[in-house]
């Protein structure tokens, strides 16, 4: 079976030895394969799925293995307590219903904003402290229903708001007009409704023409 050449490319020479042995002698070298890293076992099992039984599973980190694991059948094989937030967002981004597995406590801030963009459930979940303005307003910006949730709209800078109000203009309510003072005429192309927020709070450019 020849390895795919974008996924070589990326090898490591101990993936490189063993699968130049594998071919030669079609069989499964157990002392090269000693040598494999997290990253080798990721890229073998998915050329050669016949060294399955030969993985040294605690050597699998990161939620792209876990899935591995997921799809090989073996995730009962998985150690829960080595995965950190990151990890955890990723994996119950695909699979949900690990969530009952999860240590809430480890994630943080952008972790909770990639697992609630997908999965706004487990709202119940967060610890809404740890999101930043930043966070926030990358949440919004696919789950608006949060926005009880949010506690930090007066940190919010220009381009938060626009990229908020861009998709989610039902949120102009939320805004401090007096921060939005170069794109009010970019937002009001897309949305000519959010006009009566502008007259109620003029930007500077606005009160120096009027004057």
């Amino acid at each position: 079976m020849i390895i795919k050449s974008k996924i070589k490319k990326f090898s490591s020479p101990a993936f490189c030895r063993w699968e130049e042995n594998y071919r030669a002698t079609g069989k499964i070298d157990k002392e090269l394969l000693s040598a494999f890293q997290s990253r080798d076992w990721g890229v073998a099992f998915w050329n050669y799925p016949e060294i399955i039984p030969f993985v040294d599973w605690k050597k699998l980190r990161g939620f792209r293995h876990i899935r591995l694991l997921h799809q090989a059948g073996y995730i009962n094989r998985c150690n829960w307590l080595k995965l950190n937030g990151l990890e955890w967002a990723c994996f119950l981004a695909f699979k949900p219903e690990y969530a009952e597995k999860c240590d809430w406590a480890k994630l943080k801030g952008p972790h909770w904003c990639c697992l609630l963009k997908r999965h706004p459930e487990f709202a119940d979940k967060c610890d809404w402290s740890t999101l930043s303005h930043f966070d926030w307003a990358n949440l919004l910006r696919r789950q608006p229903q949060l926005a009880k949730f949010c506690d930090k709209w007066a940190d919010f800078w220009e381009v938060d708001w626009v990229l908020i109000l861009r998709k989610q203009p039902q949120l102009a309510p939320f805004c401090n007009w007096q921060k939005i003072r170069l794109c009010r005429e970019e937002l009001l192309k897309l949305h000519p409704e959010l006009q009566n927020y502008c007259d109620a709070c003029p930007s500077e450019k606005g009160m120096k023409n009027e004057r």
